[in-house]
């Protein structure tokens, strides 16, 4: 009896092993977002930076006009009169 089993064992492993490759082993394995679109993923993906870099610029103008410029200094020679 533990004969007829060890071969029904065999003989469903193999089923499994053939049904196995003919699904899975002769094809390519075709990847779920394979048929995504690189060059419209990239074009929003600058269309966000130049979004996020205009809202950086509009942030920063600001603080620019804050800082002071430096004064000048005027440098003025003393006049010594020299008598004699």
């Amino acid at each position: 009896m533990s004969s007829i089993r060890k071969e029904q064992a065999a003989m469903h492993k193999a089923q499994l092993k053939e049904e196995e490759l003919r699904n899975n082993g002769h094809q390519p394995i075709i990847h779920e977002y394979a048929n995504i679109d690189i060059d419209k993923i990239a074009k929003e993906a600058d269309k966000e930076a130049n979004e996020v870099l205009a809202k950086v610029i509009k942030e920063s103008k600001p603080e620019a006009k804050t800082v002071s410029k430096p004064k000048s200094v005027v440098k003025t020679k003393a006049k010594v009169d020299h008598k004699k």
